[in-house]
């Protein structure tokens, strides 16, 4: 932190200052304690040092609450868990519709936790507590938005959130190989000179994403034609094929377009469905209400059809 000259004429012992300021950095959560006796210069300096530390960390804390609160992708999230709270606590049939949700997040869990180690503990403890509170706090109808965002806006989960929220063109995802064209829309090298494209969790709002997704085929089109991606076949598999929504599916890619069924095997099924029940509110709403998960179905076009159609 910088001194001005104001705050040192203030302040006598800018060291003791230093000293508080870095306790509470340090300290995170643990119990204040002032180690200078009460009514000494020193003790007002360290805790003037303590308390600056705790007030800038509570404003950048808000200012990321407020950046999450209006983020289009927290917001779809966000709605999932409202909807959840409202249904079960206005069904008769809150056992069913609690034991639906359970089973939709319980794989998630497990597999943070099958992939804890020491570097990712903190992260990975961070997201477990989180989900199953939230859980709790939707069936004791405790749940609210604002909260959430705070929590959320809390290190370590703030930089993950940001990060999977706020994409932008040019970001590769090591892990997942995932290639963004722009912050929406995503493309994967597979075998056989494919490649697959993904719609991903985004701060677009619903009125701008087939725009947004429109836009990154366009990308990739050219991408392909200028060889900058090397493909003969472009697959693409989705919740959004699901029959519901097949007139909307002809609408964007035309009429020729040929919707097929994925395999029950394909390992992806279980993962596409997860994201499109934890970001679109009205798949949720049926899920729980129903138990039917979305179809996860596929188009595949070669590169020579997407281009010509992009």
């Amino acid at each position: 932190m910088a001194f001005n000259e104001e705050i040192k004429q203030e302040r006598r012992d800018d060291s003791i200052y230093t000293e508080g300021y870095e306790a509470a950095r340090i300290g995170g959560n643990e119990e204040y304690k002032n180690p200078y006796p009460k009514d000494s210069e020193k003790y007002e300096a360290y805790l003037e040092g303590y308390n600056d530390f705790k007030k800038n960390i509570n404003e950048k804390i808000l200012k990321k609450k407020e950046e999450m609160i209006s983020n289009c992708a927290f917001q779809r999230f966000a709605g999932g868990f409202e909807i959840y709270q409202k249904l079960i606590n206005d069904s008769k049939d809150r056992d069913l519709i609690v034991n639906r949700m359970h089973e939709l997040y319980q794989p998630m869990i497990d597999n943070i936790n099958k992939n804890q180690n020491e570097t990712n503990k903190p992260l990975t403890t961070a997201l477990t507590k989180l989900l199953l509170s939230t859980l709790a706090e939707c069936e004791n109808k405790k749940f609210d938005r604002n909260n959430f965002a705070e929590k959320i806006s809390m290190p370590p989960l703030y930089d993950i959130c940001s990060a999977e929220w706020n994409h932008e063109a040019g970001d590769v995802e090591k892990n997942s190989g995932m290639n963004y064209v722009n912050e929406m829309i995503a493309y994967k090298k597979e075998e056989n000179n494919t490649i697959s494209l993904h719609l991903m969790p985004s701060n677009v709002e619903s009125k701008d994403v087939a725009e947004k997704r429109r836009e990154g085929y366009g990308v990739i089109a050219r991408k392909i034609k200028s060889e900058e991606i090397q493909a003969e076949r472009i697959i693409m598999k989705s919740w959004l094929y699901d029959s519901e929504f097949e007139d909307k599916t002809k609408k964007f890619f035309g009429d020729d377009v040929t919707i097929e069924d994925v395999s029950p095997d394909d390992e992806l099924i279980k993962p596409i469905q997860f994201l499109g029940l934890q970001y679109n509110n009205r798949m949720l709403k049926k899920y729980l209400e129903t138990g039917k998960k979305p179809d996860v179905r596929q188009i595949i076009m070669t590169s020579q059809k997407f281009t010509q159609k992009f």
